[in-house]
């Protein structure tokens, strides 16, 4: 599966996973499975963030940052970070 590190604000993919653009892309073949990983900003003018889940400040104030999970097997898990960003 994967492991998240609350206290480092992290995701970890199991080994035997890879992280894949789409659940469609071939991985290769040690991989087990493939995992989508994707991540939102609930507020663009606060914060951005990327496809590899850095996050950009745009201005203080707090925002919400999502991370979605999709294992091969189509299980998902959704963690929210909230993310504080001084002035």
């Amino acid at each position: 599966g994967y492991f998240y590190d609350k206290a480092n604000q992290r995701v970890f993919v199991s080994t035997g996973l890879e992280w894949v653009n789409s659940l469609d892309t071939p991985t290769s073949q040690s991989a087990i499975g493939g995992v989508t990983i994707s991540f939102t900003s609930d507020n663009n003018d606060i914060a951005t963030v990327d496809s590899q889940g850095n996050i950009t400040a745009k201005a203080p104030g707090e925002v919400i940052i999502r991370t979605k999970i999709i294992l091969y097997s189509k299980k998902t898990k959704k963690v929210e970070t909230r993310v504080k960003i001084k002035p």
